[in-house]
């Protein structure tokens, strides 16, 4: 039976992840980055009382201590791999504290490696972390509809005072239509993974409700207008599908299978492209959901297309420089006043790479991506 203290710690850990969840709500008109600033230090609190809670509760009971998990050892793997990197690169101060525009550096890094320790420790049954997931797609889902509301020229309290400053692209309480688009890329892809394991579970409710948040979610995602979250969705779709069909069965029809969820993530990347020059689905696109044909639209040719382009190719100069490890986290702006050449010497200067891949490279060398990609390769 649980102790008076125990209880309360444990509800200390519950409630400070429910808060933490309401994350992508925050805005702050009073600092200078609203839509930065306030995020990081209301999450980066909440962590750290997380951890602090669940480091009692390890204390005082065995059961709560982490599990042993490949998961949380990479963690630390990338957590030393950043620092070591840091120690070496062109800024340690912005390697650790980022900027206030970002907030990204390593001790943000850290707080969310010890909040992922303290829910692995405190959250140890299936359902709980069932709740977790669902918590995070309803709170998702209603901010697509709020701002869809907002779209149809609906005021909803504090949310229609929001500055739209990238419309048709729409970006809500993110403040960036990027990041807008790859929070709701992430949970979409829970959603669909809760529709289809209600399906499986023979509960049709279950799967109609999450297969609506799924939907609501995509639609959410092309109001942003994100071109990488499109992508990311593509190749979600396609890595998905191409799983349950692996695991439906075995033999021919399996790779058939395969074969097709293969075919609907290709189809999907390569339809922007081909859907550009249709002049009557492009006039449509813009009558329904405007921000969808920036995403139809994208060329080559585009100044911030090319811009991009001028900066991985700057990312790619700065990793072979410096391919161990890298010139330090969130030291991609000494890369670009570096290496970039031709366009990007009249292109506006890049302090992110617009690939994490490529930034990865070059921040945190091969060290650092090496860490990165075993994390998600187990993860996957």
């Amino acid at each position: 039976m649980r102790t008076a203290t125990e209880t309360a710690l444990r509800g200390t850990v519950a409630s400070a992840t429910g808060l933490v969840l309401l994350t992508p709500l925050v805005v702050t008109y009073d600092l200078v980055y609203p839509f930065a600033t306030g995020k990081a230090l209301w999450s980066r609190s909440l962590c750290a009382l997380a951890f602090a809670a669940w480091a009692m509760l390890a204390a005082a009971h065995p059961r709560y201590r982490a599990p042993r998990s490949w998961i949380l050892v990479l963690l630390g793997a990338n957590l030393a791999a950043g620092l070591a990197s840091a120690l070496a690169g062109a800024s340690l101060e912005r390697s650790l504290w980022s900027e206030f525009e970002r907030m990204n550096g390593l001790i943000d890094q850290a707080h969310w490696a010890a909040f992922t320790v303290a829910l692995a420790g405190t959250l140890r049954r299936p359902d709980e972390w069932d709740r977790l997931m669902k918590a995070t797609v309803g709170l998702a889902a209603g901010l697509v509809l709020a701002i869809e509301a907002r779209r149809q020229g609906v005021d909803l309290l504090w949310f229609g005072w929001l500055p739209e400053s990238h419309l048709p692209r729409w970006s809500g309480t993110l403040g960036n239509p990027l990041h807008l688009g790859l929070y709701l890329l992430v949970a979409g892809v829970l959603a669909a993974g809760l529709a289809r394991n209600s399906w499986q579970q023979g509960s049709r409710g279950g799967t109609i409700a999450w297969g609506a948040a799924a939907a609501t979610l995509a639609w959410g995602t092309g109001l942003s207008g994100a071109v990488s979250a499109f992508a990311g969705l593509a190749a979600a779709a396609a890595l998905g599908a191409g799983a349950w069909c692996a695991a439906a069965g075995r033999g021919r029809f399996a790779r058939r299978a395969i074969g097709v969820a293969a075919a609907i993530g290709i189809g999907g990347l390569a339809g922007a492209a081909l859907l550009d020059d249709d002049a009557q689905v492009r006039r449509t696109l813009r009558t329904k959901a405007p921000s969808l044909d920036y995403v139809l639209s994208t060329s080559l040719d585009r100044p911030s297309v090319r811009a991009r382009l001028a900066a991985w190719e700057a990312a790619w100069r700065g990793f072979r420089d410096r391919p161990i490890l890298g010139w330090g986290p969130e030291n991609f702006d000494a890369v670009f006043g570096r290496y970039a050449s031709g366009y990007a010497r009249t292109a506006s200067p890049h302090d992110h790479a617009h690939n994490y891949v490529l930034e990865l490279a070059a921040t945190r060398g091969a060290v650092g991506l090496a860490a990165w990609l075993a994390t998600w390769a187990l993860a996957t």
